[in-house]
């Protein structure tokens, strides 16, 4: 069920979410540029007052691996209802009739909230995430050349060469963990990175044949996602961006990573983690990649 096509309800839906979140517009904007478009991927429930959007819920159908295996799980984002409405029972229903509908086709729910109780009551149950923190063992051979620029090339999504380059290596990436990870062709790290801007670097790295996103704070390596078809080791990345990193935080699971001295952190990344059906339980830690959230 796509947007509707009537421009109206189209533009009333924008008009109600961006009185929620301001920058939405703009990076829905964005994003389409780049070739994701908001309205395209995802499912919409709405309900329309005097030919007014005043709620909405909506389903984005997100490729992920749990445990190894390949899967579709249902995101449920930008749920909101209009101020001089809320309290109507509007939300509610669009929420049964969102979940009534991703029922039908999906085992596992997923959604990022910032007041988990009110998800509660329709079957979410929270999941902690990590982030992993640690030293970072750099090979020497990796250190021999202290200037990184000639290491890397930066990327900029504006730039039509950059972004034909990103967008055809997302679409072959492998996932970045087999324990939890985002995986398919990679429409919503652009969605994610459009609503992310300002925000971290992009570069590609030749030698090691990915890309990274990621953030460096004097010896701090803050890496967000790796796009590659194989994972290099987090030794052999921060090797490549600088010689004074000593210390990694990344922030989806490391598995691939081939970084011991990674420690798991729990935390919170602006929102709660909750989950509808089936997800790897035990105490194993884990974390979902910033550019695979709805």
């Amino acid at each position: 069920m796509p947007y509707p096509t009537d421009p109206s309800l189209r533009s009333g839906t924008l008009e109600l979410l961006a009185g929620i979140w301001t920058r939405l517009p703009a990076a829905v904007e964005r994003s389409r540029a780049w070739g994701a478009d908001w309205f395209e991927v995802s499912t919409p429930f709405i309900h329309v007052e005097d030919g007014r959007v005043v709620a909405h819920v909506g389903v984005l159908e997100i490729p992920v691996v749990l445990e190894g295996r390949p899967q579709t799980v249902a995101g449920i984002h930008a749920v909101c209802s209009h101020a001089e409405h809320r309290r109507r029972g509007h939300v509610r229903a669009l929420m049964e009739r969102a979940l009534a509908w991703v029922d039908e086709r999906h085992a596992t729910a997923m959604l990022w909230a910032n007041d988990p109780g009110l998800y509660n009551r329709f079957g979410f149950v929270a999941r902690p995430e990590s982030i992993f923190v640690g030293s970072v063992s750099v090979r020497s051979s990796a250190r021999a050349d202290s200037d990184s620029s000639n290491k890397l090339r930066p990327l900029m999504l504006d730039q039509p060469e950059d972004l034909a380059f990103v967008r055809e290596r997302l679409a072959r990436r492998g996932p970045v963990s087999s324990h939890v990870a985002a995986a398919g062709p990679g429409w919503l790290a652009l969605l994610d990175l459009a609503l992310w801007t300002p925000g971290p670097s992009l570069a590609y790295l030749p030698e090691l044949d990915c890309i990274v996103v990621y953030t460096i704070r004097e010896r701090f390596l803050d890496l967000y996602d790796v796009i590659a078809d194989r994972m290099p080791t987090l030794g052999e990345i921060a090797g490549q961006l600088g010689s004074r990193i000593d210390t990694a935080v990344v922030y989806f699971s490391p598995d691939s990573l081939d970084a011991p001295d990674l420690v798991a952190e729990p935390t919170v990344l602006i929102d709660d983690l909750m989950i509808r059906g089936p997800w790897p339980t035990g105490e194993r830690a884990f974390a979902y990649s910033p550019l695979g959230r709805c």
